[in-house]
């Protein structure tokens, strides 16, 4: 059994949201951990995810599944993209730091539900990512193209209904 913490998906501090004079929310401290999103997404059966996130070390594309009873072809995707200028070689992560697919070891969402990853892409250092999305027949393509400063742009193709 792993005893380590829960992995946050969403931390924000002090949190306030101000509308005219009236103050909605006052200085919250909110964490979403990585299983009660993905519980959630799956529980819900929420399509067509996409999170787009920033990392100033590398770029990567992975495709997310879900697993258990009524989540069959449910998944999600995960594209991060670092800027075009990575400043800190020394702490850029390597494709190595990395598991091409979590299906081994999957991440446990309670009632019967699971969540893995596959790795399509991933660039480290300095790289610009486009991400392309159009309508494809009855569902939409996304596409991710990585252009990283020394090489050809490698892409990562998706379909989602």
């Amino acid at each position: 059994m792993n005893d380590a913490p829960p992995l946050s998906a969403v931390q924000t501090f002090g949190l306030t949201r101000l509308y005219g004079p009236m103050t909605a929310l006052s200085n919250l401290d909110p964490t979403v951990n990585q299983g009660d999103l993905f519980g959630f997404i799956a529980r819900n059966r929420i399509r067509n995810v996409v999170f787009l996130c920033g990392d100033p070390h590398f770029s990567m594309a992975s495709e997310i599944g879900f697993g258990g009873a009524g989540l069959a072809g449910l998944r999600a995707l995960c594209i991060v993209a670092s800027p075009l200028y990575a400043p800190h070689p020394f702490a850029n992560a390597q494709a190595r730091d990395f598991l091409d697919d979590n299906a081994a070891e999957p991440l446990h969402l309670g009632g019967g539900a699971d969540m893995h990853y596959v790795r399509k892409s991933i660039s480290v250092g300095d790289s610009f990512t486009l991400v392309n999305v159009k309508p494809d027949g009855s569902g939409w393509s996304v596409i991710a193209s990585v252009y990283p400063e020394d090489g050809a742009p490698a892409e990562a193709c998706f379909n989602l209904p």
